[in-house]
């Protein structure tokens, strides 16, 4: 007997334009079953999708940094994982120095910075419906999550080896397609 499901988003539940179908919205709402979406997005990228499946189950956003509940006050965390000050301030230097074209933004719990607008934010933008914010890294908030985004496959190669070769530890490099 089926307990719980734990479904990923994007490609899985939503479609590849970001798109909850009405099929799966009306699925996980008329199901007694618990659902708790597993994703690399931010609380506030999942949030409208939350909303319109209903769901008050334990969530995980930032590729399991944190567990949270949605509910009517906002966000109420159960778990988190954050990134030390010094590792965000180190690998945003490093890529914004070494990997100009790179697409680089850093969230918090409550907010998605860039650096500047670019061909991956304006993608990212489109497909989750959230706005970044245009903001140096202070050192000041609890980072959750570092995403570079390329479109050229040999630029992503060289920072996947950029990544080994720092050889920070504590950090998880995931890549989706």
């Amino acid at each position: 007997m089926i307990k719980h499901i734990f479904t990923d988003m994007d490609g899985t539940l939503l479609d590849t334009r970001g798109s909850l179908s009405d099929t799966n919205r009306w699925s996980v709402c008329l199901s007694d079953i618990p659902v708790t979406l597993v994703s690399a997005r931010s609380p506030i990228e999942m949030g409208p999708t939350l909303n319109k499946l209903q769901l008050k189950t334990p969530q995980i956003a930032f590729n399991g940094n944190l567990t949270f509940i949605q509910n009517d006050f906002g966000i109420q965390v159960i778990e988190k994982h954050t990134l030390p000050a010094d590792i965000v301030s180190t690998l945003l230097d490093y890529f914004s120095t070494n990997f100009p074209n790179v697409s680089l933004s850093w969230y918090s719990l409550a907010h998605w910075y860039i650096k500047k607008q670019d061909k991956g934010v304006f993608f990212q933008k489109t497909l989750t419906g959230a706005e970044p914010r245009i903001k140096a890294f202070d050192g000041q908030s609890e980072i959750y999550k570092i995403m570079l985004m390329t479109f050229n496959p040999e630029e992503m190669l060289q920072i996947e080896q950029a990544l080994k070769e720092l050889d920070i530890s504590n950090i998880h490099v995931t890549r989706s397609t």
